[in-house]
């Protein structure tokens, strides 16, 4: 079968919410043209969707090394690197997508709320060590 074939055929199964069969066809034409921008999207688009997160950053990443300048593949990056419990480095790719179309909102925003999960984080570790201080002081 020829690659724009399996291209077509992977669209529609990903359309269908298909994402298993999507990948089989994407793969196939990912054979013939290993860098092929539209291809890669959507296996990193279907690895996502299906919460394979380390699978689709590295196509994400894959992707971003084709066009470096794509503020939408810099903060789906970043939201993929987030699911993993990535902080630093989903904050510097909202960082670049920020920098590469300052008008971002959606990087803005999702940059805000994971500064709001570090100080949460940080707020429980304060707590947790104020409580057992004064855990040791009663004692």
């Amino acid at each position: 079968m020829e690659p724009t074939a399996h291209f077509t055929l992977g669209t529609t199964y990903f359309n269908l919410l298909q994402y298993e069969n999507a990948i089989k066809h994407f793969e196939r034409a990912e054979e013939h043209n290993p860098d092929d921008y539209e291809v890669l999207v959507n296996l990193a688009l279907c690895h996502d969707r299906l919460n394979h997160h380390n699978k689709a950053e590295n196509y994400y990443r894959r992707v971003l090394a084709l066009d470096p300048k794509s503020d939408e593949i810099c903060l789906k990056l970043a939201n993929v690197c987030l699911k993993q419990n990535k902080i630093d480095e989903s904050v510097l790719f909202y960082d670049k997508a920020i920098e590469i179309n300052p008008n971002n909102v959606v990087a803005i925003s999702n940059k805000a709320s994971t500064y709001n999960i570090i100080v949460a984080i940080i707020y429980v570790y304060c707590l947790a060590y104020f409580l057992l201080r004064c855990t040791m002081a009663t004692s």
